[in-house]
C-alpha cells in the first residue's frame, strides 16, 4: 500500500492525492485502514512531501484518537517545526467535531 500511495504521490499534486485518497476510503473494503496506517508511518519519515500529504489527507484526522495524534503531532513538531500550525489546526477542527 505504501508503494502506491507513494507512486500516486509522485504523480500528481497535493489536493489531486488527497481527492484520490478520500476516494479510495470509501471504496475499500476496510475504509482505508491499511491507508491511514502508511499516512501515520509517513509522519515518522523524512520526506516532507508524505508528511504534507498526510496532513492533508481526511482532514488530517488520520488516527482513531485525540491521544494518537497529539503524540504523532508533538513528535514531527519536534523533529519539523513548520508543520506545527497545521499540525494546531488539525487538532483544534478535532476537538470541534468531538464537541458537536
Amino acid at each position: 500500500m505504501d508503494q502506491l500511495l507513494a507512486g500516486l504521490l509522485e504523480r500528481m499534486n497535493i489536493e489531486d492525492f488527497v481527492d484520490v485518497f478520500e476516494t479510495l476510503v470509501w471504496k475499500l473494503e476496510d475504509n482505508g485502514e491499511e491507508m491511514f496506517t502508511v499516512l501515520s508511518e509517513w509522519l515518522e519519515g523524512d520526506d516532507r512531501l508524505k508528511i504534507e500529504a498526510a496532513l492533508n489527507s481526511n482532514g488530517g484526522f488520520i488516527f482513531s484518537t485525540n491521544l494518537e495524534m497529539s503524540t504523532a503531532f508533538e513528535k514531527l513538531v519536534h523533529r519539523y517545526p513548520e508543520f506545527r500550525e497545521l499540525t494546531m489546526d488539525i487538532l483544534r477542527r478535532w476537538d470541534l467535531r468531538v464537541q458537536e
